[in-house]
């Protein structure tokens, strides 16, 4: 679990992982929910869920992959919204889905590779 302003409105988001969530027929595949704060606090009409089938996140959907077993929401590229970092064990990868007004989005993720150097905490 981790918490950050993914939109930008000023209200604290909180991302879930859900490393053993079956995503179509994949077992554990694994997939993240992202519950949008806001004056009321959070909500679970406003959330989202995030896995390997959305269009723009790198990689193919896999049985046992565990995406969301790790993951942060910190403002990487500092515009005031936080991206949502999200490990897969055993890959040595981490995606960035970008933090934009809308929330995070899977459009311009990115996908990071273990070079040796750290990743921002």
């Amino acid at each position: 679990m981790t918490a950050g302003d993914a939109d930008g409105d000023g209200y604290a988001d909180l991302a879930v992982g859900v490393p053993g969530e079956t995503v179509g027929k994949k077992s554990a595949s694994g997939a993240a929910y992202l519950f949008r704060g806001g004056s009321g606090g959070l909500k679970g009409s406003r959330s989202a869920v995030f896995d390997k089938t959305l269009p723009g996140v790198a990689g193919g959907t896999v049985a046992q992959d565990h995406f969301g077993y790790d993951l942060r929401l910190r403002d990487l590229d500092r515009n005031g919204r936080a991206d949502l970092a999200v490990a897969v064990p055993g890959e040595n990868t981490v995606r960035i889905l970008p933090g934009t007004k809308g929330g995070v989005t899977g459009a311009g993720s990115v996908v990071l590779r273990e070079t040796g150097a750290d990743l921002p905490e």
